[in-house]
């Protein structure tokens, strides 16, 4: 299935309850915390969970994705995801929260990026219509000098947001179309994806698209 091919970017959330020891001398510590930033939307900590279904071509489904931790790379720090989907083998993404801005990383080795790949996902403190773009130069067969377009735009910012029955509230609502430009120079549209990120739940809702294929995923547990 290519569905886990969607949906790379997603981040879902849930919390082990821990002990925790009286200190006199200072403020607890919460032992569930990665010990980077990690800002409002997507509120991480070790072991949050976020649960979803999906239909996937009108084929219905379920997802989960935790987070397992951190690990370091040339770029910073990054929380690190683990998504499952049912029936298939456990994925990781990346993220990184830095004044604001939120970034993904593929790591080197994942895909066909050459070398890391970070991308700004969205900076909270954009405007409704704010855009901006990257290309990478891609792997390919017979060394062909193709690359990749991320076009990226915040479309909205809403007020709530009600997704299976529940109303989140302080919604930023962003669009990513991925691009294909060949050696030639020709340009053609590969898919698009809309995200729905619900301030101190994460993300709560996708939708992701090509010519032939569509997802539509949305949150059923957050377990902060």
């Amino acid at each position: 299935m290519k569905y886990t091919k969607f949906i790379a970017l997603l981040i879902v959330l849930a919390l082990f309850s821990s002990c925790k020891e009286e200190s006199s001398t200072g403020p607890e510590v919460d032992s569930n915390d990665l010990g980077v930033p990690i800002g409002d939307y997507i509120p991480a900590k070790m072991g949050s969970t976020w649960e979803y279904s999906f239909n996937y071509n009108g084929n219905l489904g379920t997802s989960i994705l935790k987070v397992t931790g951190t690990r370091k790379f040339d770029s910073g720090e990054y929380v690190e995801f683990e998504e499952q989907v049912e029936g298939q083998i456990p994925t990781r993404s990346y993220r990184k929260y830095v004044d604001g801005k939120y970034y993904g990383l593929t790591p080197d080795g994942s895909s066909s990026f050459i070398g890391d790949y970070q991308l700004l996902l969205f900076d909270v403190n954009s405007s409704i219509g704010d855009k901006w773009e990257k290309s990478a130069p891609l792997k390919t067969q017979n060394n062909k000098k193709d690359s990749s377009i991320h076009r990226l735009e915040l479309l909205d910012r809403l007020d709530s947001y009600k997704v299976k029955g529940v109303t989140y509230n302080d919604i930023i609502v962003t669009q990513i179309k991925l691009y294909l430009k060949t050696e030639a120079g020709s340009v053609f549209q590969l898919s698009e994806y809309v995200y729905h990120y619900a301030k101190g739940v994460g993300i709560i809702k996708i939708v992701a698209k090509t010519e032939v294929e569509s997802i539509v995923q949305e949150l059923t547990k957050y377990t902060p």
